[in-house]
């Protein structure tokens, strides 16, 4: 059983601890109610929300301690369902309204005219990025065929250098073997 009491460690008990968030629910109460009356003070910050209500304290007002749990201030279960619900209520009540924006109607006539220029000015944009690719592509195709060109050419480069050191390197035992005097140096 659990009961109003504190332990001797100075822990208070679960029906102590609800009395006093019942206590803090009524507190903001009041004063979200006179604040509905008389308006919100110049200056002050006050919780929007009922999750900025869990943290919100203001000692001018009296409020000297969070909630601190959502269990606290359940507008669906709990023992203070009703309290809490009063408060989000008040909340809710406490903000300024957003002005609602007009609704500005056009024509059909008017939407058709917007949405041929949106769509002239997407062709046009359009045609000017197709271009852009198509120059782009081409340079890369001719890049393409000079690479080609360039490694064909490199190819009959180093087959000649081949085909011309396998001919010094005849000639020069060639000329070994006519002239035993000289002597080859690399």
């Amino acid at each position: 059983m659990l009961k109003a009491a504190v332990h001797e460690k100075g822990v208070k008990h679960r029906n102590e601890a609800s009395s006093a968030v019942a206590l803090r629910l009524d507190a903001l109460e009041k004063l979200f109610e006179k604040w509905k009356a008389t308006g919100v003070p110049e200056g002050i910050t006050y919780p929007t929300s009922m999750n900025q209500l869990l943290v919100w304290t203001s000692a001018k007002f009296g409020i000297t301690e969070p909630l601190n749990s959502k269990r606290d201030i359940s507008t669906k279960a709990g023992k203070h369902k009703e309290a809490a619900q009063r408060v989000s209520d008040l909340i809710s009540k406490l903000a300024p309204e957003k002005p609602k924006a007009k609704r500005v109607y056009k024509t059909q006539k008017a939407r058709r005219v917007h949405a041929e220029g949106s769509r002239d000015e997407y062709k046009t944009l359009l045609e000017g990025v197709t271009q852009q690719w198509q120059e782009l592509r081409d340079k890369v195709e001719g890049k393409e065929r000079d690479l080609v060109v360039v490694q064909q050419r490199l190819r009959e480069v180093c087959d000649e250098r081949d085909r011309l050191r396998e001919e010094n390197a005849v000639l020069t035992r060639e000329l070994a073997a006519f002239s035993p005097g000289l002597r080859v140096v690399q």
